[in-house]
């Protein structure tokens, strides 16, 4: 299954909205890098991809994946500043579409997933995230599931 040139254009304008709000590198963040390439395992790129993330706001970060066998978005909130060289709290939402792979007797398209996870911003570029949480599990408007979702990423900020 394809998806429609409307979600691609939907998906591309988010994406493009989200890269040119925030042009400059560590404005208020202590320095902090706010773009990063890492490699996913789940999390919104489906088994594993590749995502890019931006900082936002000082607690405020969203990422964009691609993947095998999908493609998704997402948004993280630390109710607490984003430091560098420690271990954070973090929560949010992301949407995942997969298509074409099948684990149960039916073909989920769409994952919306609650992230419950800790996140790392290393001083020498390295970043690394890993979470868990609620999802559910859509084939169609009418029919879902619940069930869980998770997500690990290695990856460099810059």
């Amino acid at each position: 299954m394809r998806p429609s040139k409307k979600n691609v254009l939907a998906f591309m304008c988010l994406l493009s909205s989200m890269i040119f709000y925030c042009q400059e590198n560590g404005n208020g963040l202590d320095g902090i890098r706010k773009n990063a390439v890492s490699v996913s395992f789940f999390g919104t790129t489906g088994f594993i991809g590749i995502t890019y993330g931006r900082v936002l706001s000082k607690t405020i970060t969203a990422e964009v994946g691609i993947g095998y066998p999908g493609f998704g978005l997402g948004i993280k909130i630390y109710p607490f500043s984003i430091k560098q060289n420690k271990m954070m709290f973090a929560t949010g939402m992301s949407v995942t579409k997969i298509s074409g792979i099948s684990w149960s007797e039916n073909n989920h398209d769409v994952i919306l997933y609650l992230p419950i996870g800790m996140s790392y911003f290393g001083s020498k570029r390295f970043n690394f995230g890993i979470d868990v949480g609620p999802a559910i599990l859509m084939e169609s408007v009418d029919t879902n599931e619940f069930g869980a979702w998770a997500s690990l990423k290695l990856g460099m900020w810059f």
